[in-house]
Formats: structure tokens, C-alpha cells, sequence
């Protein structure tokens, strides 16, 4: 019931913010996080297919509003972006059994998810491996490696695998404590 009454929240906010005229590119962008909130409630609803169809939308608009965005705010859009990826391709496979076509279309999504991360760090400056979000950067690669070892592409499987290795390597001599071992261990197992 709970989720129900997210989700009718979620539409009560996106109705009064599309009234507002001549919005910002702030607002636009607050305008994709509740859209993505109402996506990931329809998701939890057990309505996978109209998820799958917001967040691709979403991604989209990610794009459209690129074509007038500044530099602070295309790091913001494509941080949505990149969050609206990675739920897409865990939506893809929010099944008990994935197609193949499902899992191909998952790893298409994170491989675009790590290609606008990448971005955002570089428009800022940053390294992956020197970025305080590195423990996403090992679960992106993680997820990665296990959709490729579940469609038995276990060369690439392997390769995101050790990428995720030497990034949570990393993400320990920085003290991070976020990266998830038992998921690391079930990638080495898959591969």
C-alpha cells in the first residue's frame, strides 16, 4: 500500500511541476528526479514494463537538456542520468530468469552508465580511482561482469572483473567501506 501511495505522490508532483512555464534547467532536473522516483515505484509495483519505458524516457531527457546546460549543471544531469541507467539495467533483469536480450539490453544500460560517470568526473577533474564514488564505479563494473557471465561472454565478464578488482583494491587503501565483498566474490564465482 505503501508504494501505491508513492507512486500517486509522485504523479501529484510531476502534474503541478510541468505547470510551471518556462522552467529552469534546475527545474527540468528536479522535474527527472521525481519522474525517476515514480519510476522506481512503478518498478516496485511489479509494473516492469511502464519502468522500463520512464527510464529510458528519462535518459533521453538527460540528453535534451544537455543541449543548454552549463558545466555545473551537465555534471548534475549527468549524474541523473547515470542513477536512471543503472536502475534501468537492474529493471531489465527484475526477473526471476533474464532473456538474453533483457541481459544484453542491461549491459548496453551500464556500459552507458560508466561512459556518462566517467564524464561527470572528468568535467570536474577527477579520476575514477581518486573519486570519493569509487565504491559505484566497482559496482557498476560488478553488475557489468555478472549480466556478460550470465550470457556466458565470460572474456568480457572477466575483464570487468578485474576493472572492479583493482578499483575496490583501491577503494580499501582509501578506507573505503562501502564496496561490497559478497558481491565480489559471487563476480569471481560466475567468471
Amino acid at each position: 500500500m505503501r508504494v501505491k501511495d508513492a507512486s500517486e505522490a509522485f504523479a501529484t508532483a510531476i502534474d503541478v511541476r510541468e505547470k510551471c512555464e518556462n522552467p529552469s534547467i534546475a527545474a527540468k532536473l528536479a522535474l527527472l528526479h521525481v519522474k525517476h522516483g515514480l519510476a522506481i515505484a512503478e518498478r516496485c509495483r511489479g509494473n516492469r514494463t511502464t519502468a522500463i519505458f520512464q527510464l529510458s524516457a528519462l535518459t533521453r531527457s538527460c540528453d535534451d537538456l544537455l543541449e543548454n546546460a552549463d558545466a555545473s549543471q551537465e555534471i548534475a544531469i549527468a549524474d541523473r542520468a547515470v542513477n536512471s541507467l543503472e536502475r534501468l539495467a537492474d529493471t531489465y533483469q527484475f526477473t526471476p530468469k533474464p532473456s538474453k536480450d533483457e541481459l544484453a539490453l542491461s549491459i548496453a544500460a551500464l556500459e552507458d552508465a560508466l561512459r556518462r560517470a566517467e564524464y561527470s568526473l572528468a568535467r570536474r577533474g577527477l579520476l575514477v580511482e581518486s573519486a570519493g564514488n569509487i565504491d559505484d564505479f566497482v559496482r557498476l563494473y560488478l553488475k557489468l561482469s555478472i549480466a556478460n557471465a550470465q550470457l556466458q561472454e565470460l572474456s568480457a565478464a572477466k575483464t570487468q572483473l578485474d576493472r572492479a578488482e583493482k578499483l575496490h583494491s583501491t577503494a580499501q587503501l582509501l578506507g573505503s567501506n562501502r564496496a561490497n565483498d559478497l558481491v565480489m566474490q559471487y563476480a569471481k564465482y560466475l567468471c
